[in-house]
Formats: structure tokens, C-alpha cells, sequence
């Protein structure tokens, strides 16, 4: 003002510039954008941690995906039984005895199919130890027993030929086989089937009309359950067999190869996963709270078909800012020159200052009127 009016000696005209260099909507234009795009997804169930995440999630380029609770529904029941040298309450009450402490949830379902059978236990497991991400080893009754998937088998030493073709059969059926066992042979497997989202087939076609370059499962499941589950699903990659740091590298791995990347899980495995993500996505109102707590968005309601809502709006709201900043910008450009030209008043200058902000907002709110999973852009 001082400066103007120094060098034109005019006092309207220097107030004239003083209000319309004000750039009131160019200030709001981002913002105002991050806020109806948060609001816009927790009305479509999504908990967003910030306008970052909104703008980082509009970059992915591939997708990684937990298996269990994210990909499948996450409640996995006991379909069936083998036994080997004795019967299968023998076998039910051992794995009952090791598993009772377990909030895996393999583990609960397998103590769950033990009390509807009537297999019931007072004893606990001495000298438990709990092996990330493969099973369980403890001691009963003055025995040595394992439970839990063929790596810790294998591990042990301890043979499996006994049970290989039950194996894998049931994990051609995309099912998964607890081992249950002794230090020197196997007695036993339960088999547990976790159903597929219904709508996870159709969340990953959208994923690539999105643009999503790449989509991938992470599992500590065997090689053949993953096969077939990522075959069913028609995802472009899978892994299989992982333990938690194995799951991180893999994400690094995405990162360096496709830049941003989404991890989407749902427990405390999935921890490290969803922080080394540039967007960690966790799924599920009753989930873990470690794993919502450092997931930077969180899908409520067990609906995985958000995933896809939130992409898009992302995209959406990030297309919005560009549109109100070029409007902003063109706005004040256009009142300089009109002021400088002599072709734009004071009450002007104002009148059009205060219609850009409002325009501004109104464009905003078109965020707010997404229309859930009817059009999805690439951007």
C-alpha cells in the first residue's frame, strides 16, 4: 500500500491493490479441499489421519495386502481333522493345551472347535514358546510338542511324510493345515478354511481401472494356499510363507520399484508393514488397535470396498486444490491487471475478491457429493 501509493500518488488505487493482493482464495484453496475430502470419506467409512495421507494416497502405485482378516473375512473355523497313530480328540485336546493362550486367530478357532466337541483341558503347556509367525513348541505330560505350519516342522527335523499328501491337498482347496506334532513325528493336522471377501475379487479389478500398477498379497501361509487364493483373486503377485520383517522388506521392495505404495492389513503383525508404507491402511471398526493406531487411515466396518472410495477420493480432492489454486491465482492476476489498466474500482476489487473465495468453497463441496464407486479416474 505504502509503496503504491508512493509511486502513483493515489490513494484509491493503492487501497484498490491492497485488497484484491489479499489472496484470501488462493490461502483456503487447499485446505478447504483436505477438509471435504475428510469429510467426504468418514461419511463413506473411512478414518483419515490428515490431508497428507489424502495426498499420498492419491500417488500410489501399487497395493500390498495382508491375506488373512484383510483379504478373507478373518475368522477361520476347523473344517476337518486328520489323525495319525491316534484318535482326534487326542490330537484336538494336545493342540487345545498348547493353543489356550493364543489370541492368533487360528488359535481361538481351534479351542473353539474343541469345547463344541467336548474336549476339554485343565492342564496348561509348560515351557511355551511362541515362534513368530510359524507356531507354537511346549512341553506336556513329560512330551515335546509343535504346532503350527511346515517351516517349523522342517526346522525341527521333524519328518512330515506322513502327512504331505493330506497337506497338500487341503491347501489346493485354499485351506490352511495346523501341524500338530511330537519332536520325532506328526499326529495330527487341523484344517481351517477362512472364507474370501465377497467383494475382494472385484476391489482388485477396480484397483487396476484406477491405474494401480501393482497388486500384491503378503502371507505366512504355504506356497500352494497362497497360489490359489491369489489366483482366485487375479492378483499380479504373491508372497508366501513371510514373518513380519520379511513383509517390511517386501514393501521396501515395492517402494524402490513402483514409488508409493499402500499396505492394507488388519493385526499386530501387520504393525511394521503399515508404518514403513507411504500409506498404511488398516481395516476393520473391531481390528487391532495397533495396527489402527499406526495405520495412517482406517477402513470401518469391515468393508474393503472403501479401499477403492478412498482412492478416488483422493484423487478427487487433489484435482480440486489444482483447480482452485489455478482459479485463485487466475482471479488476482486478472484484478491487477484490471487495477493497473484502470478498469477495476475499489468496491470491484472487493466484490470479486469475496466471490473468488466463495466460489472457491462452493467448488470444494462437490467433494462432499461423491457418489460411491461409480466413477474412478486415473490420475
Amino acid at each position: 500500500f505504502y509503496y503504491t501509493y508512493l509511486i502513483t500518488g493515489d490513494v484509491h488505487i493503492a487501497l484498490t491493490l491492497l485488497v484484491i493482493a489479499c489472496p484470501g482464495a488462493l490461502v483456503i484453496s487447499v485446505p478447504v479441499s483436505i477438509v471435504a475430502a475428510i469429510g467426504s470419506s468418514a461419511k463413506n467409512g473411512i478414518l483419515v489421519k490428515g490431508g497428507e495421507v489424502m495426498e499420498k494416497l492419491s500417488r500410489v502405485q501399487a497395493a500390498a495386502f495382508d491375506k488373512t482378516g484383510t483379504l478373507t473375512e478373518g475368522k477361520p473355523s476347523v473344517v476337518s481333522l486328520h489323525a495319525y497313530g491316534m484318535s482326534q480328540d487326542e490330537v484336538l485336546k494336545i493342540a487345545l493345551v498348547g493353543e489356550t493362550y493364543s489370541e492368533h486367530p487360528l488359535a481361538t478357532a481351534i479351542v473353539k472347535e474343541a469345547t463344541n466337541r467336548g474336549v476339554v483341558t485343565s492342564e496348561v503347556p509348560e515351557n511355551p514358546e511362541y515362534i513368530q509367525g510359524k507356531g507354537v513348541s511346549f512341553t506336556f505330560e513329560g512330551g515335546s510338542y509343535f504346532i503350527g505350519n511346515r517351516a517349523l516342522f522342517e526346522e525341527n527335523g521333524i519328518d512330515l511324510t506322513i502327512a504331505l499328501d493330506d497337506i497338500q491337498n487341503e491347501e489346493h482347496e485354499k485351506r490352511t493345515a495346523v501341524i500338530i506334532g511330537t519332536s520325532e513325528r506328526v499326529i495330527g493336522l487341523i484344517i481351517l478354511a477362512d472364507k474370501l471377501r465377497e467383494e475382494a475379487s472385484d476391489v482388485i479389478k477396480k484397483l487396476k481401472r484406477l491405474g494401480i500398477k501393482k497388486s500384491v498379497m503378503f502371507t505366512g501361509d504355504s506356497k500352494g494356499t497362497a497360489e490359489t487364493v491369489a489366483h482366485a483373486l487375479q492378483l499380479d503377485e504373491f508372497r508366501y510363507e513371510l514373518l513380519p520383517e520379511h513383509k517390511v522388506a517386501a514393501v521396501k521392495e515395492l517402494q524402490k520399484k513402483y514409488g508409493s505404495v499402500a499396505f492394507i492389513g488388519d493385526g499386530i503383525n501387520d504393525a511394521p508393514s503399515l508404518a514403513t508404507a507411504d500409506v498404511g491402511i488398516a481395516i476393520g471398526a473391531a481390528g487391532n488397535d495397533v495396527a489402527m493406531e499406526t495405520a495412517d487411515m482406517v477402513l470401518l466396518g469391515q468393508k474393503l470396498g472403501a479401499l477403492v472410495d478412498a482412492i478416488s477420493i483422493s484423487r478427487m480432492a487433489v484435482r480440486n486444490m489444482k483447480q482452485n489454486i489455478f482459479f485463485a491465482i487466475g482471479v488476482a492476476v486478472t484484478l491487477l491487471l484490471g487495477v493497473l489498466l484502470g478498469g477495476v474500482t475499489l468496491s470491484i476489487g472487493m466484490l470479486v475478491h469475496e466471490l473468488s473465495v466463495l466460489l472457491v468453497i462452493i467448488n470444494a463441496t462437490r467433494i462432499l457429493r461423491f457418489a460411491k464407486r461409480k466413477k474412478y479416474t486415473i490420475l
